[in-house]
């Protein structure tokens, strides 16, 4: 019987160490240029972010992991004790591990009933943390997605000059479209997930509006990849059989975050 007890104590702890991995990110859904006499064409946009291990070229969205304020973070640590938040330079971003109630635990040993109710209970856990962030204007944020772009696209990176000036970044406009929240219980498409047992995300989604000469210096940079009919073929189908990442015809990569709302189970809060 002691040994029994000891057994499912230890269980128990285990089980209390389970997590739930949560993200919140700004990123670039699509693009429009303006021709000179006012016409208007639209293009998809996916920027460099490096090479995989085989050494192909790897795509991913223009934006990022949104900021997270001190109070916000505060107020986090203690709704969530245990919280636990990335490290470095992601130290502040909104991506973070909190233990996942026991009663929000899927058990695959429990009845179907049983299952049902812990689902359930997983479902509203994951809303209480994460409905505060639907808001891209929440004070929560210390952000926008302006940084980012203006980040992304004038730092030196790889070895590669910058896309765009800062005075030209400037000029992008920017528009919200809305936000899109995939639920991924068992899939995981980031390393940063791999340690959680469910995985939850975010994606604040904005369209661009820039000059048809920026667009020319988008579309000539190394870094950038205006993407096809084609490669946007691709993206959809890896991304709702739930890849981490697309292969495309020249045998570049990109990752399933460059079209969040393309996932089979994404919900819409616009």
């Amino acid at each position: 019987m002691e040994h029994f007890e000891q057994h499912r104590n230890l269980e128990s702890r285990e089980r209390q160490k389970v997590e739930a991995y949560f993200s919140i990110s700004n990123l670039v859904r699509r693009g429009r240029f303006v021709h000179p006499d006012g016409r208007e064409e639209t293009f998809d946009i996916a920027i460099m972010a490096g090479t995989t291990k085989e050494g192909k070229r790897r795509f991913q969205a223009v934006g990022g992991g949104a900021k997270l304020s001190e109070t916000a973070v505060e107020e986090l640590r203690t709704e969530y004790p245990s919280i636990r938040f990335r490290e470095g330079e992601e130290a502040t971003d909104a991506r973070f591990y909190i233990p996942i109630p026991h009663a929000a635990q899927v058990n695959p040993s429990s009845s179907e009933e049983e299952q049902a109710k812990e689902t359930q209970a997983l479902t509203t856990f994951v809303h209480e943390v994460m409905d505060r962030f639907v808001d891209p204007k929440a004070p929560v944020f210390t952000d926008t997605i302006e940084r980012e772009i203006l980040e992304e696209l004038t730092e030196t990176k790889e070895g590669y000059e910058p896309v765009l000036t800062e005075a030209e970044a400037q000029k992008i406009e920017t528009s919200y479209v809305g936000a899109t929240s995939p639920i991924q219980w068992s899939k995981t498409t980031s390393g940063r997930s791999g340690s959680a047992a469910v995985y939850h995300r975010i994606f604040h989604l904005y369209d661009i509006t820039i000059p048809e000469d920026l667009f020319n210096k988008l579309k000539n940079s190394e870094r950038i990849r205006i993407l096809s009919p084609e490669d946007i073929a691709a993206i959809r189908s890896s991304t709702q059989k739930g890849n981490a990442a697309a292969e495309l015809s020249d045998g570049s990569v990109v990752v399933e975050n460059i079209f969040p709302d393309f996932h089979t189970n994404a919900s819409r809060h616009l």
